[in-house]
C-alpha cells in the first residue's frame, strides 16, 4: 500500500512539473517592417535586404522575402536598429515605371507586442 500511495505520489508531482512547462513562442514575435512610398509613388515591387540587429544582444536577423512593399521576420522581441537597402520597382505618375537603388535607416525600433508594425521613409541612392 506505502508503495502505491509513493507510486502515485511521484506520478502526479511528475505531472504538475510538466504541466508547468511553458514554451518560449512568447519570446518571441513577428515584426512586419514596410516601405512607404508616400502619395506620390505606387509600389510595385522591392529587391531588398532587410538587416536587423538587436540593440541588447547584438544578434543580427536579414531577410530579402519582401512581399510587395513589406516584409515579415521572425525576432526576439526587443530594441532594433534596422537597415533597408536594395531596389524598388514603383510607378510615378510623371515619370512612368522606375527602378531605383534606395535605403532605409531607424536606429531604434520597439519590436514589441503581437505583430509589431514599423514603417520606414525611402531615401534614394541615385
Amino acid at each position: 500500500m506505502k508503495y502505491l500511495f509513493s507510486l502515485t505520489l511521484l506520478t502526479l508531482s511528475l505531472l504538475t512539473l510538466t504541466g508547468c512547462h511553458s514554451d518560449h513562442d512568447e519570446l518571441f514575435t513577428t515584426a512586419i517592417l514596410t516601405i512607404d512610398g508616400g502619395d506620390t509613388i505606387a509600389i510595385e515591387r522591392v529587391r531588398a535586404t532587410a538587416t536587423l540587429t538587436n540593440l541588447n544582444t547584438h544578434q543580427t536577423v536579414s531577410s530579402g522575402s519582401f512581399n510587395g512593399s513589406g516584409v515579415a521576420i521572425s525576432v526576439l522581441r526587443g530594441a532594433y536598429q534596422v537597415s533597408i537597402e536594395g531596389q524598388i520597382r514603383y510607378e510615378d505618375p510623371q515619370q512612368g515605371v522606375r527602378i531605383r537603388q534606395f535605403r532605409a535607416v531607424s536606429d531604434s525600433e520597439n519590436l514589441m507586442g503581437d505583430a509589431p508594425k514599423a514603417v520606414f521613409n525611402i531615401i534614394w541612392m541615385n
